[in-house]
């Protein structure tokens, strides 16, 4: 993992095709247009860079004739390889864009049956020798990673580039696609094939037993990077007045900004200044083991200042202007309830009110508009919609001065509307204990099983951070409980989730969630002693009449949200297409988590929900950390403080929904091993004062299993 470089050092490819050769026809099939915008678009490209002070350029460009496939490939090897570590390696492609037919015994990842390619230039006909296919480029970047350790971003304006064209539609507007599918390829005709003829020496190379019937990720991982493209597989990549679309307004915003933005805040201000103007939903994308680095800057630049949120002004053809706010109901936006203030001047600014809201956007309007320019505005937030937790508050034994420093905090929260205080065990979400010179979490009435790691009552800081982790737990609830109220919800039926178990010894279980959509699950020792779990298998089926956008989120006891369950993130199933859920192990793995056990948990509650919409959103807003663990043998001292930085406040015209689950698994040793459990814990406590540290430890091995069940 590379680290953020404050000015980095830049390897550039640029590559922009327009001379097309449309005189020739391609495998008896058609041609390629001609293009007018594309080198162009390379050259402007090129010019941003250059113009960059915060970083150090070296660059390849390659215009029309120079940019053969040939070329491209030594271009990789050659030009991007002298990077090294700590410098950022920028691949830019601006031309036509074509699928192939896949040989389905070969890429058994790809649903539909065909490989996305770039289209080279080319003098012949044989496609092989001009199209770069999605998994050759997939070979180029894992080898570019590989050697160099660099921060890679690519950035495709082509059609099909959603996954990896430009035809005449008016005089100023082209899109750059053409419906021409291209015959499947022989095998040593892929660049990374043991029988390519222009493998250079010391390659690593693939014989076809190699790929076939197996997991592409299995054998050609995917290396770290970020792609930015023009559109989705199915959507066309528009030129317009001799620009493409993507590249203009990346520009336009980049320039705007400073250049100041981390890729999601990027890609989220350039789809909203496109979405209503053009129909093509440009698409940030990052391999999940490797998705933190959308939160990076632009080209691995430190960001140097963050923002509540930024207005940018969208325009559509025939109909008015909008300010487009770049956060939406994920993040707590509401409708008529949410404002925004704008800087105007140095001593003016402007209030505005949410008018409608989409999944991760919002429409803000202003009375008075005089004096707001046209470019993209940071802005404060505020007004935005919370889960208030019922908390109860329970001291034991604490000093009456601790606990007005607790009370403090707490009437904190309770006045942003983080928590209500609540004096009755049923109604209350949760328990905050201080008992035995700690404070810590729990379910209500359960003061001896915490849910989080325990900390000093008196050590600095614990009462702030206690206050992060209430605001976690809150912001964690709204995104569990996430809903669409709203005319604009999506029917039910467009989604269809079926479910099975799989235990360890390859038996599988069909699972019926029923009315309550809940499932209780038969987990199974997967170790024949304190490991139980099992493999947990999804289907989903999109059954509705258009292309519905699908994120899957798995929310746990440790308060995590996870959206990395589908790759991409947010990604696209078209009618009637399905997918399995964390396809790339054949489903979920499970397990019970070890707290569960040391602390004699009855169940375990888990949740999975998928939100499904007919338009593109972002998942980033809807995933969170873990908070840390309560001690346990196996575990270190973790008390020190919680890691969780700064804690941003949460903040469709096109439909979206909601559907949620319930998974429950028992804990098969729940009042079994007590005497173990017991020995383990106190083992634990006794390890730590040896180290002088006092982890209280025994207080709960104590409280769990040496006093009488009431």
């Amino acid at each position: 993992m590379t680290s953020v470089i404050q000015s980095p050092h830049v390897h550039a490819l640029l590559i922009g095709i327009n001379e097309y050769q449309d005189a020739l026809i391609l495998h008896g099939n058609g041609s390629f247009p001609k293009l007018s915008g594309c080198a162009h678009d390379a050259c402007q490209m090129l010019k941003y860079l250059q113009n960059d002070p915060t970083i150090t350029l070296s660059f390849k460009l390659l215009l029309d004739q120079e940019a053969t496939k040939l070329n491209i490939i030594d271009a990789f090897r050659k030009d991007l390889s002298l990077a090294t570590e700590n410098d950022t390696i920028l691949i830019y492609y601006s031309g036509h864009g074509t699928v192939e037919e896949a040989d389905p015994s070969i890429w058994v990842d790809e649903s539909d049956g065909r490989l996305e390619s770039i289209v080279c230039y080319y003098e012949d006909t044989y496609s092989p020798n001009f199209l770069l296919a999605d998994k050759e480029i997939r070979y180029l970047l894992h080898e570019l990673y590989q050697k160099t350790g660099a921060h890679i971003v690519t950035i495709f304006d082509c059609c099909n580039s959603g996954d990896n064209t430009r035809s005449q539609v008016t005089p100023t507007i082209n899109n750059k696609r053409i419906d021409i599918v291209f015959p499947q390829r022989n095998w040593d005709d892929f660049i990374f094939a043991a029988g390519y003829k222009h493998q250079p020496e010391g390659s690593k190379s693939y014989d076809l037993a190699d790929f076939k019937g197996k997991i592409l990720a299995e054998v050609l991982p995917q290396a770290a990077h970020v792609q930015l493209s023009a559109a989705e597989s199915d959507e066309a990549a528009v030129e317009s007045n001799g620009e493409g679309v993507l590249t203009s307004y990346l520009l336009r915003t980049l320039e705007q900004s400073g250049g100041n933005l981390s890729y999601a805040e990027l890609h989220s201000r350039v789809r909203n200044k496109i979405r209503g103007i053009f129909d093509q939903k440009p698409k940030l994308y990052a391999p999940n083991e490797y998705h933190h680095l959308l939160q990076t800057g632009f080209l691995n630049k430190e960001i140097t200042e963050v923002q509540d949120g930024t207005i940018v002004f969208s325009t559509k053809t025939g109909a008015a202007g909008r300010w487009v706010l770049n956060r939406g109901v994920i993040h707590g936006v509401a409708n008529g309830k949410t404002t925004v203030v704008v800087a105007v001047n140095k001593k003016e600014t402007l209030t505005g009110k949410v008018v409608s809201t989409d999944l991760d956007s919002a429409v803000v309007q202003f009375e008075n508009e005089e004096g707001l320019e046209v470019k993209d505005h940071r802005v404060k937030i505020s007004g935005t919609e919370q889960r208030a937790i019922l908390l109860r508050l329970i001291n034991k034994d604490a000093p009456v001065e601790e606990v007005e420093k607790v009370l403090k905090e707490l009437e904190l929260l309770e006045a942003e509307n983080w928590l209500t205080f609540c004096d009755e065990a049923h109604k209350a979400a949760y328990d905050l204990v201080l008992a035995n010179g700690l404070i810590y979490i729990t379910l209500p009435d359960n003061e001896f099983q915490p849910l989080t790691k325990q900390l000093y009552l008196n050590q600095d800081g614990t009462i702030k951070l206690i206050g992060n982790c209430l605001r976690h737990i809150s912001h964690w609830t709204y995104l569990k409980q996430l809903n669409n109220a709203t005319s604009n919800k999506l029917p039910d039926h467009y989604l269809q989730v079926t479910f099975a178990f799989e235990g360890p010894n390859g038996g599988q279980d069909a699972l019926d969630p029923g009315p309550e959509n809940e499932l209780k699950l038969k987990i199974r020792s997967l170790d024949g002693g304190k490991t139980w779990g099992g493999k947990l298998k999804i289907n989903i089926t999109n059954n509705g009449p258009v292309n519905l956008y699908i994120a899957a989120i798995y929310f746990d006891p440790s308060f995590a949200a996870q959206a990395g369950l589908l790759e991409p993130k947010v990604s696209m199933l078209k009618p009637n297409d399905s997918v399995r859920v964390f396809s790339r192990y054949d489903g979920i793995p499970l397990q019970l988590d070890p707290k569960w056990y040391w602390y004699n948990w009855e169940k375990e509650d888990n949740y999975i929900n998928f939100i499904y919409s007919t338009a593109p959103f972002s998942a980033e807003q809807l995933e969170k950390a873990a908070l840390p663990s309560p001690l346990y043998p196996g575990t270190e001292d973790l008390r020190a403080g919680f890691n969780l930085g700064n804690f941003p406040i949460p903040g469709l015209t096109e439909g979206w929904s909601v559907k949620s689950y319930k998974i429950v698994f028992a804990n098969p040793t729940f009042d079994q091993n007590n005497e173990e459990k017991l020995a383990g814990l106190r083992e634990l406590e006794s390890t730590l004062l040896s180290k002088k540290l006092d982890s209280g430890i025994g207080y709960f091995a104590t409280g769990l299993y040496s006093q009488p069940k009431q």
